[in-house]
């Protein structure tokens, strides 16, 4: 029994000393699953700052707990007002006892007074309905499934937040422009003199259905689709043939399909399935040069459609290396 009980001492005191946070990063640098718009990529930078998410790990009691909450305590009191909200990740954690409650119920009063909203995601079901009897209701705390869904939820209100203090409509971050007018302002020929401006007009716009499949992994395609409405899933297939595996969403005003023209070998490389009702205006350079009716219009729009790829994957490139660099920083 005197060895059970001090076997079970240093099993706790030893555990203790394992960090419980695996990782700490913002909504700006680690972003959610959906690709969107470059103008609202770029708020979500800015505005991602104030979002704190901490992933954690093990199991958690009352020595590894308190750690975690006193280090958003402290990462709070540093970072003053920048932080609006915070997401707690448990889905790498193996359980909780019930100081764990105790202690986010603390935490949850000390977010609430400095209004900082606080989510958990990735909590299993029997946890979860825990922590919702125990954190009570007079204090409010969101929830997600995952990490990525807080992710998503969070960008939403973020830019809805950017958009309350526009005074003018034609600032919303959520107006998409349809039809020609996306592609005249992909493209950046919203100057551009009416030729230019009428050629453009004849763009193929293509309207699916929900869970109408747009391109197959391994098709031979190398179009770029300009997301004008709806949501489009990318998914591949899994190695073992069974099932597929949601990799990235795109939202209106972003791009799809760039890479199979880019790499060369001009074939799909995943599957793109609608979500909802989605309409997208397609791209290519043959289509593009096919509306020319001089070499000198060809050449115009050709240089156009490179300078808006080019500027798509170096905004892309620019958010990836920021996150490997905090990443590598930690």
């Amino acid at each position: 029994i005197f060895g059970l009980l001090v076997t079970s001492v240093l099993f706790v005191v030893r555990y203790s000393r394992v960090p419980p946070i695996g990782r700490v990063e913002t909504l700006a640098v680690r972003g959610s699953s959906l690709q969107r718009a470059p103008r609202d990529q770029r708020v979500l930078m800015q505005m991602g700052r104030g979002v704190m998410i901490y992933s954690l790990r093990g199991y958690l009691f009352f020595g590894s707990i308190s750690r975690v909450c006193g280090s958003i305590h402290d990462d709070v009191e540093a970072r003053g007002s920048e932080v609006t909200d915070v997401i707690i990740d448990f889905e790498h954690t193996h359980g909780a006892d019930v100081s764990t409650v105790m202690a986010l119920r603390q935490l949850l009063h000390y977010l609430s007074a400095l209004d900082i909203t606080l989510t958990l995601a990735g909590l299993d079901w029997d946890v979860r309905a825990l922590f919702e009897k125990r954190l009570g209701t007079d204090v409010p705390v969101h929830w997600a499934a995952t990490a990525d869904a807080a992710a998503e939820s969070l960008e939403e209100t973020l830019l809805s937040r950017h958009h309350d203090r526009q005074s003018a409509p034609e600032v919303d971050a959520h107006r998409v422009l349809t039809g020609p007018g996306a592609a005249l302002a992909f493209l950046g020929l919203n100057g551009a003199d009416d030729r230019l401006r009428g050629l453009i007009d004849q763009l193929e716009n293509r309207v699916y259905r929900d869970g109408e499949v747009i391109f197959r992994q391994g098709e031979p395609d190398s179009g770029v689709l300009l997301i004008t409405q709806g949501r489009i899933d990318i998914v591949r297939q899994n190695p073992s043939g069974l099932g597929t595996t949601r990799l990235r969403s795109f939202l209106p005003g972003a791009t799809v399909g760039e890479m199979a023209y880019y790499l060369g070998h001009g074939r799909r490389t995943a599957t793109a399935v609608a979500k909802g009702r989605t309409t997208v205006c397609y791209l290519s350079l043959p289509i593009l040069q096919g509306l020319a009716r001089s070499a000198e219009e060809a050449s115009e729009l050709e240089i156009a459609f490179h300078r808006a790829m080019a500027k798509i994957l170096a905004e892309r490139l620019e958010f990836q290396s920021a996150r490997a660099a905090t990443l590598v920083g930690r």
